[in-house]
């Protein structure tokens, strides 16, 4: 009976450490409000989405089948970084992306992002940053050069790539590259930063997802529930 009773402790403690269910959205730039070229994206996309199925009350819309998230509000540029520009799906395409968002502009060294996108959860709640594309205006071996970061809200590095070259062109039928970064934090920001490309690379297919942290004692808890079981082993 007590080994029955530290077992049902112990999966009782992995079910309240374990976060809870996982929704997600996929930032498509797009919609039948969406802006038209070279204006800025709407502060507003991307903030608390409650259903990502259907036209928000901005006239956006979202990538679905992957749940919602509203419990995450996203901000395009920030500081001294604008926001970046929108491409709707009517003109050109990215290395095959279409509905995307540009940067409007970066110094020519690289030292700043020309798109700064940042996710922050309400308290209780962490991000999941799964994916995103990347696509150029300019043909494959062109967007070169190409920096990515992803950090936390104390600027701590939690992903990064270097010194890439983009693929793309400038039809539907033109490569693009995806990335996974997969990394998780009550606040993120990605950051592209490039020298040449500039205005001609974009983002797209921005998919993260929320879920619930566990509370402390709940992480005390599963700790308690594996001491008894290792008590339990050494008998």
């Amino acid at each position: 009976m007590q080994s029955r009773a530290r077992i049902s402790l112990f999966l009782a403690a992995v079910s309240l450490a374990v976060p809870a269910s996982v929704n997600a959205t996929t930032l498509t730039f797009d919609g039948p409000s969406w802006p038209g070229i070279n204006q800025y994206v709407p502060q507003a996309y991307g903030d608390n989405i409650a259903n990502p199925a259907v036209v928000d009350g901005n006239g956006y819309t979202y990538g679905t089948g992957g749940g919602a998230t509203p419990n995450v509000a996203a901000q395009y540029g920030g500081g001294s970084v604008p926001a970046p520009n929108v491409d709707p799906s009517t003109s050109y395409a990215y290395g095959g992306l279409q509905g995307v968002v540009v940067g409007n502009y970066a110094p020519s060294d690289g030292s700043s992002p020309i798109i700064q996108l940042t996710l922050t959860a309400d308290p209780g709640y962490q991000i999941t940053l799964e994916s995103f594309d990347l696509g150029g205006y300019l043909a494959t071996g062109n967007n070169y050069g190409v920096n990515i970061s992803v950090v936390d809200s104390i600027n701590g590095l939690l992903y990064s790539q270097t010194n890439l070259s983009i693929q793309g062109g400038p039809s539907v039928s033109s490569p693009h590259d995806t990335f996974l970064p997969n990394v998780a934090g009550q606040s993120l920001t990605l950051a592209i930063y490039t020298g040449n490309a500039r205005g001609n690379l974009a983002l797209d297919n921005v998919r993260f997802s929320q879920s619930v942290v566990p509370e402390p004692a709940s992480a005390s808890l599963l700790a308690l529930g594996l001491v008894g079981l290792a008590a339990r082993r050494k008998r």
